[in-house]
């Protein structure tokens, strides 16, 4: 993915979140809080996406922080009975991580 890319996607996830991801717990680095906002807004959005929420509901389902185990953002869908369960990471050179979370990795977070 091009840097064009990544920096379209960054300010697409700006123009959602921006007062809506919990960043009181982020270092007061710019970049690094950056970083953080990018890695909770991707999880959040995924969230909105997957679950059909707002995304201030979907804001609200990030748990990303020290010891998540790799789980930045849990949703419950009562209706559906589906738990949606996000991991996401903003890299330093600005590329985009996302992998498959293993069921041992989940079961760690949920310990």
């Amino acid at each position: 993915m091009s840097i064009l890319h990544v920096n379209q996607i960054a300010g697409a996830l700006h123009r959602m979140f921006d007062g809506c991801i919990d960043l009181a717990d982020t270092p007061p680095n710019p970049d690094d809080r950056e970083k953080c906002f990018l890695t909770r807004a991707l999880a959040a959005f995924a969230v909105a996406q997957l679950a059909g929420i707002t995304p201030p509901e979907a804001a609200k389902t990030v748990t990303d922080g020290n010891g998540d185990n790799g789980i930045d953002a849990l949703h419950y869908d009562l209706a559906s009975k589906t738990m949606y369960v996000r991991p996401s990471e903003m890299a330093r050179r600005r590329q985009w991580i996302s992998r498959p979370i293993r069921h041992a990795e989940i079961y760690q977070g949920l310990r």
